[in-house]
């Protein structure tokens, strides 16, 4: 107890001298500190990643609710101290903005307050997709005026599955972290499969385990099939139970008309009985990840995975069809003075000088060359949950394309077209979109293999060497029969 409140008086002490210290800079330099960012040093309070499955956050209660009661309190009489220091200071020396600094501390306390309140876990489990864009969040709250040599004092490693050094993890290539400390993984594959640590010193700040899971993992389920849906089932002898964790359902790939939406149901081990061991080997992770994992998370042992009812049992994508109404075209802009006289009207689909511009969608384009007969797969290279391809103005069906080619072409839950066997009328503009906006365009040139186009030309180039060889022959012969008749 007398720990604790040495730590709130020296707290509140070190924002008192800071607090001082900023009231005796000049105006200008307050100014700055505005434009260079600091408004946002303590990040949001909204979910800034939820995952393509849908699932929900992995948490674990770290904070009991009674710390988290003390520490905004703390918070709030720290909050009234600096009040008080800044209306004194303010009225003295008149040169520090007081919203600004005030905003500042505020954000912080804030930061503090939510990560004390979320009962979070510092171990979080994802469920990814091959080429998803991932922000793992490293749950840090930096004090107003905080240096990039602070900053930098948090680090971010990483431990693959099969690895046992852990590698420092810089801002190039397929990683980028952010200024908060977050890390962005740009394209996620297989091989950055494994174990992030964000730490700060010698103290771990989050755990996040990554398993890639593909398309060949999931077993499909159309509207007029519901009763091919896994259901639970109970392992007694493990003490394991098997079910699916179903996400919510994804927007509709069509507006105005008929489209479908999609829903995913990850199969997630759990406990029958919390207080009994695993068998044949007891899984302590369990008691990090809230109690359940997914059956293909590489973060259970691997005799737990290799059992028949687990390995076995694939994850679920439903479909449904859905049909709505496509969003209100924007009517007519009124543009008005400060005065509140109107000094223009703008028709749809015209700007005025004093509208800005809204940039296009920016569209991925790239072209693939392959052999007749190989196999392609072309990934939309998009987080959406949900989209539409289309080969050139003709739509593609996720059921209707497999069935029409006998499982030769189709989509599979990662939303990646495949192409089996491609033959040279597969050559055509692939295009991904979302709902109405193009968001990539293929193009698939289908050649022919150069073994088959060169074997003409060999077999013609083998029969002149052959026929010229026997002529010379032929020759050689008669002209030593010649000579030796001569003789």
């Amino acid at each position: 107890m007398f720990a604790r409140k040495m730590f709130y008086f020296l707290s509140i002490f070190e924002q008192l001298c800071y607090v001082i210290f900023l009231a005796q800079m000049p105006k200008t330099e307050c100014g700055g500190h505005e434009r260079s960012g600091f408004r946002n040093v303590s990040g949001n309070g909204k979910k800034d990643l939820e995952t393509w499955l849908g699932m929900p956050e992995m948490k674990l209660p770290r904070v009991h609710e009674k710390m988290a009661q003390e520490s905004a309190m703390f918070a709030r009489r720290s909050l009234n101290s600096v009040d008080d220091v800044y209306k004194l200071n303010n009225q003295r020396r008149k040169k520090l903005p007081y919203t600004l600094a005030m905003d500042l501390l505020t954000q912080y306390y804030n930061c503090i307050k939510r990560t004390h309140t979320r009962q979070r876990s510092v171990y979080q489990t994802y469920i990814t997709k091959p080429g998803q864009r991932l922000l793992l969040k490293c749950h840090q709250c930096f004090k107003p005026g905080a240096t990039t040599e602070m900053k930098a004092k948090v680090t971010w490693q990483h431990l693959q599955e099969k690895g046992t050094v852990l590698s420092r993890i810089q801002s190039n290539g397929n990683y980028k972290i952010t200024p908060n400390r977050d890390l962005i993984i740009k394209a996620i594959n297989s091989e950055l499969d494994g174990y992030y640590y964000c730490t700060n010193g010698n103290r771990y700040e989050a755990i996040h385990h990554l398993t890639t899971v593909t398309s060949t993992q999931f077993h499909a389920v159309s509207e007029n099939t519901t009763k091919s849906l896994l259901t639970m089932k109970n392992l007694t002898r493990n003490n394991l139970k098997i079910f699916s964790s179903w996400s919510n359902w994804s927007k509709c790939s069509h507006c105005g008309k008929e489209g479908f939406r999609r829903k995913i149901g990850l199969c997630t081990i759990k406990k029958l009985n919390e207080r009994a061991p695993v068998r044949p080997v007891d899984i302590y992770i369990f008691y990090y990840f809230t109690g359940s994992l997914s059956c293909q998370s590489t973060a259970l042992p691997k005799q737990i995975r290799e059992l028949p009812a687990i390995k076995s049992r694939p994850n679920e994508v439903f479909y449904n069809k859905c049909q709505v109404a496509c969003p209100k075209k924007e009517g007519r802009t009124i543009i008005k003075d400060q005065a509140g006289k109107v000094v223009e009207v703008v028709m749809p689909g015209y700007l005025s000088l004093h509208q800005k511009r809204k940039m296009a969608h920016p569209v991925i384009r790239d072209v693939i060359y392959t052999m007749e007969g190989s196999d392609v797969i072309i990934r939309c290279r998009t987080d959406e949950n949900i989209i539409r391809w289309q080969n050139r103005s003709k739509p593609l069906k996720h059921f209707l394309e497999s069935r029409k080619t006998k499982g030769r072409v189709f989509i599979d839950v990662t939303n990646s077209l495949h192409i089996r066997n491609t033959q040279f009328t597969d050559t055509s503009l692939y295009s991904c979109w979302k709902r109405n906006i193009l968001l990539q365009t293929t193009k698939l040139v289908v050649t022919e293999s150069m073994l088959d186009s060169a074997d003409p030309y060999i077999i013609y180039s083998l029969s002149g060497i052959t026929i010229f060889g026997l002529l010379m022959t032929s020759c050689c012969m008669y002209s030593g029969r010649h000579r030796g008749m001569a003789r």
